[in-house]
């Protein structure tokens, strides 16, 4: 299929490693225990995870964007996590660009049309970044199209949907914009995708980070503001709502009217696990119950399980949880 290209677009940062300012608040507790059913060994770490039953409902999946950030290799693929089978195997893709470099990042999934697509978040390299869309059948992934435009200043996370619209997450105003994020600037920005055409969405954010998409708005998590937005749809104009409010958020995903929102607590800690992957950092998990706006902690980890959570995803009562830096994603049940 034809390759569709907006604009060549911006350098991208994809990781907060400019904050200097000391964060010595305790960490949440939980009253939850969990133990670990099962670890599956990808081959880079799995930052962003979607749970796929529509290839397969009997078969289960995970699929995961896998970038070797720690000690930057080849290994960056996408992944598949067999939940009945508990192997784990990299999709073949095809019919990419010639020599095209493949980091990806966030992703999501979606089915338009009785098919399935993956929308993947690809840092490209210093200069450029890109959106990828990848129909997909069994274990094969095939681009169909391929987005960059100058509104994709810094993307961080992707959220697409029903109506094929893509929500994508600037984390800053422009790379390595250092000082704004220390000093909380709120130049993050949401960007909005549709018929090929990018449009600013949302601004006001400082370091605007997970995303997800539903029929009425979008949610977004700031990892600076500590604040988790709701941006609902209305004929244009966009108005904020705070949901809830803790501590260095990251992705979000959703089950059963419930969003389930990662939290770097300790940002210092946070850094050195980036520099230093024996030097663990806390994990945890918001439950955000939507109908009540009650959120509680169900997950709390000092890091020895797994370090630096950026991705829960609940599960058939299971938590699945990936990480940056170190290649595993770990399964824990209470």
């Amino acid at each position: 299929m034809k390759i569709s290209t907006l604009k060549q677009i911006k350098p991208v940062s994809w990781l907060l490693l400019s904050i200097t300012v000391l964060t010595n608040c305790a960490i949440p507790k939980t009253t939850q225990r969990y133990a670990i059913c099962s670890k599956y060994n990808t081959s880079g770490g799995a930052e962003d995870i979607v749970i796929d039953t529509l290839t397969n409902a009997s078969a289960p999946r995970i699929i995961t964007s896998c970038a070797d950030y720690a000690n930057k290799g080849t290994t960056n693929a996408i992944q598949a996590i067999e939940l009945t089978t508990k192997r784990v195997h990299s999709f073949v893709r095809i019919n990419e660009p010639a020599n095209m470099p493949f980091k990806p990042h966030g992703i999501d999934l979606s089915r338009f049309n009785d098919s399935l697509f993956l929308y993947v978040i690809n840092h490209e390299n210093e200069t450029q970044t890109s959106i990828l869309t990848y129909y997909i059948k069994d274990t094969i992934l095939l681009l169909t199209k391929r987005y960059t435009s100058p509104l994709l200043i810094s993307p961080n996370d992707i959220s697409v949907n029903n109506k094929q619209e893509l929500y994508v997450t600037n984390d800053r105003s422009r790379k390595y914009n250092t000082l704004g994020v220390l000093l909380k600037l709120k130049k993050g920005t949401v960007v909005k995708i549709s018929n090929d055409i990018c449009t600013v969405f949302s601004t006001g954010y400082c370091y605007a980070n997970g995303i997800i998409s539903c029929d009425s708005g979008v949610y977004i998590s700031t990892v600076r503001l500590n604040k988790l937005f709701f941006v609902k749809y209305n004929s244009g104009i966009y108005k904020k709502q705070v949901v809830a409010k803790f501590k260095g958020q990251d992705n979000i995903t959703f089950s059963n009217n419930k969003l389930y929102v990662t939290s770097h607590q300790k940002q210092i800690k946070f850094l050195r696990h980036a520099k230093n992957q024996a030097i663990i950092s806390p994990s945890v998990v918001y439950e955000i119950d939507l109908a009540t706006k009650h959120k509680r902690v169900i997950y709390s980890n000092s890091g020895k399980q797994i370090s630096a959570a950026t991705t829960a995803l609940m599960f058939r009562n299971k938590l699945y949880l990936s990480q940056l830096f170190i290649p595993f994603v770990l399964e824990v049940s209470n």
